[in-house]
């Protein structure tokens, strides 16, 4: 592949892959003036993020079947087409149902870019090839949820809420014309395949029924929930404070830089500890995270920096808990990779919905909402740490011999991989 060619291609993943997480993020600080024009009240505003990350979990489960059978690049086209029309229909909606319902089709057309991206380079690479593919764009989209509300704030002041969407439309017009005229068909017709509904369906009650998974997961949901009850929220908490727009975009940088950060730090410490370890120190962060925002909230300090520090450190430690999590989960099914990659992805998305969703109704006040749900995801992803140290320690104590790590420590490059496969 020429230099050009491949500056295209990996421009084209790059662009694919992150879809979802701009068009889920940008308009993060327009919500309260959505609902100002749209005369409805903040909950009904915070489902149209609840009911894309519903969109986004649901067809985690459909898009892999679906390439297979179809091939990669006619299945992107269709979700990219309706990525865009579905972006220009939120941007004319005159009222909050119809933005809603056109918010989850946004979704379905998004998760195709997700989900097609991995397959395509699985299609074109060995494993080490793709992991170093991954780990060249995989800066780039970890940049995006933190520049996206910048520019979202920015375009809501300057234009209108409206603004948001013609960007995203824009950027689906943008891949649409890249994967039609410069993408190749990367799966040929002689290695698709059908999988019937009862193969799939066994294959997901496999991996779901294995314990160590579930546990592993719950710990990503707790991560991904806690994080986006707090995006859900966090815009019209700040309106309160007198924020506006422009100014909440910001808000959102140091909760990128919390992440990376302590992925960083995950991948310096498995090298003296195992894996499992590892997951504590980020549930520790993880959970004083979330001790320091209900000090905030018990004391009544009224004090956005406070708030911010607390959900960055909180988001150190998702650092550790998505990365490790999500792999450590998929080695407990690795004769299932693929299911179990989808199954974590619609877990931790479908998780980040339901959280999305009760953050809205739990309480008037946005902070008490907030703290609420983060709560809940502390005490249950230490109840399921708590319970993965019991069950190592009994298959320790039975077998006599050390239960390996699941996963090697020179495999921290997989683990930034399976990120960019899952968040896009």
């Amino acid at each position: 592949m020429k230099t050009s060619q491949r500056i295209i291609f990996l421009g084209i993943l790059v662009l694919t892959s992150v879809m979802g997480l701009i068009a889920s993020d940008i308009y993060l600080p327009a919500m309260p003036d959505i609902g100002n024009y749209l005369g409805t009240n903040d909950l009904e505003v915070k489902k149209t993020l609840s009911f894309f990350l519903l969109g986004l979990s649901f067809s985690q489960l459909i898009y892999g079947p679906i390439t297979d059978k179809f091939g990669r690049k006619k299945v992107l086209i269709f979700g990219t087409l309706l990525y865009t029309l579905a972006s220009v229909l939120c941007s004319t909606a005159t009222n909050i149902q119809a933005l809603i319902l056109f918010r989850f089709l946004q979704a379905v057309g998004a998760c195709s870019g997700m989900v097609i991206a991995r397959a395509i380079v699985a299609d074109l690479y060995s494993k080490e090839e793709g992991a170093k593919v991954f780990t060249t764009i995989f800066p780039i989209i970890g940049v995006s949820p933190a520049i996206a509300p910048v520019i979202g704030g920015l375009l809501t002041h300057y234009f209108s809420w409206r603004a948001n969407f013609d960007f995203i439309a824009l950027l689906g017009v943008v891949i649409l014309c890249l994967t039609i005229f410069c993408l190749k068909e990367s799966l040929p017709q002689e290695k698709r395949h059908n999988i019937s509904l009862g193969t799939i369906a066994r294959n997901y009650v496999s991996v779901l029924s294995n314990k160590l998974f579930l546990l592993y997961a719950i710990l990503v949901c707790c991560a991904y929930g806690a994080y986006f009850a707090y995006l859900t929220n966090s815009s019209f908490l700040f309106s309160t404070f007198g924020y506006q727009a422009k100014n909440i975009g910001f808000f959102y940088i140091t909760l990128s830089i919390g992440y990376i950060s302590g992925n960083l730090l995950a991948k310096r410490i498995i090298k003296t500890i195992s894996i499992d370890k590892a997951l504590w120190v980020g549930g520790n962060i993880f959970l004083l995270g979330g001790l320091v925002m209900l000090g905030v909230t018990l004391l009544d300090i009224k004090s956005i920096t406070l708030i911010i520090l607390s959900m960055s450190i909180l988001t150190v430690g998702n650092g550790f808990l998505l990365p490790l999590g999500i792999i450590s989960a998929m080695s407990t099914s690795a004769t299932k990779a693929g299911t179990a990659s989808g199954t974590i992805g619609f877990l931790q998305l479908g998780s980040a919905s339901v959280f999305s969703f009760l953050v809205g109704i739990l309480s008037s006040n946005e902070l008490h909402g907030i703290v609420s749900m983060i709560l809940l995801a502390n005490v249950t992803s230490i109840i399921a740490l708590l319970t993965i140290t019991a069950i190592q320690r009994k298959s320790v104590s039975l077998t006599k011999e050390p239960i390996p790590s699941p996963l090697l420590k020179n495999e921290f490059n997989e683990i930034n991989k399976e990120i960019c496969k899952i968040e896009g």
